[in-house]
This record gives C-alpha cells, structure tokens and sequence, in this order.
C-alpha cells in the first residue's frame, strides 16, 4: 500500500519539447497505421485479382476440353521441326536509345543549373 512519503516526483527539463517529440511521434505512428490499412487494402485487391484470373482460366481449360472432345475427329497432323543452325554470331550493335538521349538532356539541365548557381554565387 502506498502511502504520501513513496510518491516520487520527476522534473522534466524541457516540458514543451517532451510533448512536442511526443506529438511528432503520434502523427509517425498515424501516418504508418495508413499505410498499412492501404497495403491492406491493394493485398486484397491483388487476392481477388488472381481468383479472378484462376477462376477465368479453368473456364478456359474447360472450353477447350470441349473443343478437342467435339473435334477428337480431326486428323492429327505431325509437325516436323526443323533444326537451325547460325553460320555466325554477330555482335549486336545498339543504336543510341532514347535512354541515352534523355541522360544526355538531363546531364546537359544539370550542368546549366549548376553553372546558373556558380553565376549566382559570384
């Protein structure tokens, strides 16, 4: 049983910061509880996506049974495979893309900024 004389009393350098750090964690804390209620959510869309996907296919697969069943009289023809052979290996040479173009406009918008920062601070 406590009693007056165990209280105990803390003092608190800065009592603002304290509550604001607290504050800045509880808006943290919010912030991720969204996002997990909206991976949540896109995790279920996903799930019912492929049930969806899963349950068109097997009516596909179905379909087709009923169409080799309905056509199981149809000569079968054999397909001969051929086998190819490549004489050569040629290197592939690959034209400039437009990667490589917008690299090239990017390099080139950074190097004006910084050269427009260098002018700035002159």
């Amino acid at each position: 049983m406590r009693t007056q004389k165990d209280q105990v009393y803390i003092s608190v350098p800065s009592p603002i910061d304290s509550r604001k750090n607290l504050l800045l964690a509880t808006i943290d804390t919010i912030n991720l509880l969204e996002r997990y209620e909206y991976l949540k959510q896109i995790h279920d869309r996903k799930r019912k996506a492929i049930l969806g996907i899963k349950t068109l296919l097997n009516e596909i697969n179905n379909d087709l049974e009923l169409v080799k069943d309905k056509f199981s009289y149809a000569e079968k023809k054999e397909i001969k495979k051929e086998k190819v052979e490549l004489k050569e290996k040629h290197e592939r040479t690959h034209p400039e893309t437009k990667k490589s173009e917008t690299y090239k406009y990017l390099a080139k918008e950074l190097k004006d900024i910084q050269d427009k920062l260098n002018k700035l601070e002159i």
